[in-house]
């Protein structure tokens, strides 16, 4: 190490080797670097599995449909995607429950137009 007084100071001249870790800490280091990035990327991007089927679940309470979905807790993934689920469900039992309130009559058809009442005017999501 060069060292030089200029005018009062102390002047140092030398070079500073970097030292790069080595060893586990290395292979740890390099890993976090390559791999953090596309670990963030994932879970943006990839939480919904595309083989993921929610089960489906809502309590009819008061002729109307409460707890749609329930099982999940709100805000997560699994819960947006079964509320999407259950709304396409709902409208495919409203269709069926009007087609049958169409053709039956009596005791069924009371029955249908209940159903039909619960699965068509009662879940806006």
């Amino acid at each position: 190490m060069n060292t030089t007084i200029e005018s009062g100071r102390r002047v140092c001249s030398h070079k500073r080797s970097v030292r790069l870790p080595s060893g586990f800490l290395y292979t740890a280091l390099v890993a976090s670097v390559l791999f953090l990035p596309l670990a963030a990327h994932s879970a943006a991007e990839g939480m919904e599995l595309p083989n993921f089927e929610p089960k489906i679940t809502w309590k009819v309470s008061s002729g109307k449909l409460t707890k749609v979905c329930h099982n999940y807790s709100e805000g997560d993934w699994r819960f947006r995607h079964c509320r999407r689920k259950a709304q396409s469900l709902f409208r495919d039992k409203c269709r069926e429950y009007t087609k049958q309130m169409r053709k039956s009559s009596g005791e069924q058809r009371s029955k249908a137009r209940r159903q039909k009442k619960i699965f068509c005017a009662t879940f806006r999501p």
